[in-house]
């Protein structure tokens, strides 16, 4: 069987802000974040740990494409700086109700010498820097349905670390499959499995994760457990954090949670909490919210869709949460084409597909992003 090292230097003392992944940054929005944390390594020793401060910068574009980049020390004597950067996207094609892409991530680190005194050993440890490239390439397929989105995805990631002149590299496969549940507006729960494998063996997870939005703020918790005797305990993670907007363009946040040993990093378990206040700047690039089209019935009497005859050259076909994001052909009337259909009363998602399978809303109608990286229209019928 092989195993891979863990240099615990680097892992150590890396802050527990390292990991800079894009949060929910404004739609196509540069953000700039300053941020302080700690990080405690209980099962190492109570008294080994770090603070750290940080600045980064990131951008944001919904699901289809992200960067950052940022930089941080430790607040103490433990010597340590460190700088992250990544970038990563998500090429797609929409294939009527569902979404189909690769998730691409690159994500690289380095880290200076640093060092810490332990009393109880009575020794002053010197951990050696380091720096490291993680790269991703993740076939992914989206689907919502109504309140439910699901995501299923499955590739490959290599991980490739410096340290002491020492170089290594390995290869694993990433796989999983992620439901999340809209039940009211501002209330979302959702469960993940995942599944990853390297040399040495399988690390299976299983974790779930709920948030409440409300007004300016949101709050969210996670928990979740890797299911092999590969990692050290605690093998569970969990934590909680929130955010609120306390003026234009600016946010803070603030977090706490129990890290579990990470597969891909080896990195021990850790406690940490941050604190972030975001401030984006420039312009967000302007995204279509416009209100949806809102249609009153009696009774359970057919809606009628129609759009001009001008949009498609041979019948379309309409197709939505109303009828199963299954298309439902459409037939001339005058100058539009036009079906009937039975629709509950509600908030609906939907477009069109052409005779050639290509997907398109009329620009006569309102558009929304469906969540997936493309756009739907909006009917509500009340």
């Amino acid at each position: 069987m092989t195993f891979r090292v863990r240099r615990a230097g680097g892992s150590l003392l890396l802050p527990a802000l390292f990991c800079w992944v894009p949060g929910a940054a404004h739609a196509q929005q540069w953000t700039v974040d300053l941020a302080a944390g700690r990080a405690v390594y209980d099962p190492v020793a109570t008294h080994i740990g770090s603070t750290s401060a940080s600045l980064g910068v990131r951008y944001d574009d919904g699901t289809r494409r992200w960067l950052y980049l940022s930089g941080g020390s430790d607040f103490g004597s433990q010597g340590l700086r460190w700088g992250a950067g990544g970038v990563g996207g998500r090429p797609q094609l929409r294939v009527g109700g569902a979404s189909l892409g690769v998730n691409l991530s690159a994500d690289l680190y380095a880290y200076s010498e640093s060092g810490y005194d332990d009393p109880t050993l009575g020794v002053h440890v010197v951990d050696p820097g380091g720096t490291g490239v993680t790269l991703q390439a993740l076939p992914s397929v989206v689907v919502q349905r109504g309140m439910v989105q699901a995501e299923a995805y499955a590739g490959g990631l290599r991980s490739m670390t410096g340290s002491s002149g020492v170089q290594e590299s390995v290869n694993g496969f990433d796989g999983g499959a992620r439901v999340a549940v809209t039940p009211r507006a501002g209330v979302q729960v959702g469960a993940l499995a995942r599944y990853l494998r390297f040399p040495e063996g399988g690390y299976p997870y299983l974790g779930t994760s709920a948030s409440y939005a409300v007004g300016p703020g949101t709050v969210w918790a996670f928990g979740g457990r890797w299911l092999t005797e590969l990692l050290d305990s605690p093998r569970t993670g969990y934590g909680i954090g929130g955010r609120v907007a306390v003026a234009r363009g600016t946010e803070v946040q603030a977090s706490w949670q129990q890290e579990a040993s990470d597969p891909v990093y080896l990195n021990p378990a850790r406690r940490t909490w941050s604190l972030r206040v975001s401030q984006a700047i420039g312009r967000a690039a302007p995204r279509a919210l416009p209100a949806p089209v809102s249609i009153p019935v009696s009774g359970s009497g057919p809606v009628a869709i129609r759009i001009p005859a001008s949009e498609a050259s041979a019948p379309p076909s309409v197709l939505g949460d109303f009828t199963g994001w299954k298309p439902v052909a459409m037939a001339r009337v005058g100058d539009f084409w036009e079906v009937r259909l039975p629709i509950a009363p509600g908030v609906h998602h939907y477009g069109f597909r052409r005779a050639d399978g290509s997907f398109f809303i009329p620009g006569s109608l309102p558009k929304t992003d469906d969540g997936m990286g493309g756009e739907s229209a909006v009917l509500v019928v009340s």
